[in-house]
């Protein structure tokens, strides 16, 4: 049984030169893999000159516009077809009997 004994900065270390304590742990350095993945990225974009907001404005420019008309076709093109209608559910309703008013 290890007693602690509380020291007056209030904080607890348990008794020194008991037989049940184990070694400090020794200090390690952390190391960078050599040839891992995230460095060949890291050191690629460190390569790439910074770009310029006019540079950026231009291809949005034409990227976004060409992109969501390409969607725009691709999309309806089968939600207009029968691409699309072979996925839904038939169901039949019986019409609502009128004699019951």
């Amino acid at each position: 049984m290890i007693i602690l004994q509380s020291t007056p900065d209030d904080s607890v270390t348990p008794p020194l030169g008991d037989a049940d304590m184990l070694p400090p742990l020794q200090a390690f350095e952390r190391r960078r893999e050599r040839g891992s993945f995230f460095g060949a990225v890291r050191k690629r974009w460190k390569r790439v000159p910074s770009l310029r907001p006019e540079v950026v404005d231009f291809y949005s420019a034409i990227l976004f516009p060409t992109c969501y008309c390409l969607f725009n076709i691709i999309y309806w093109t089968y939600y207009l077809t029968d691409l699309s209608a072979s996925n839904e559910v038939q169901m039949h309703i019986p019409p609502a009997d009128e004699g019951n008013k």
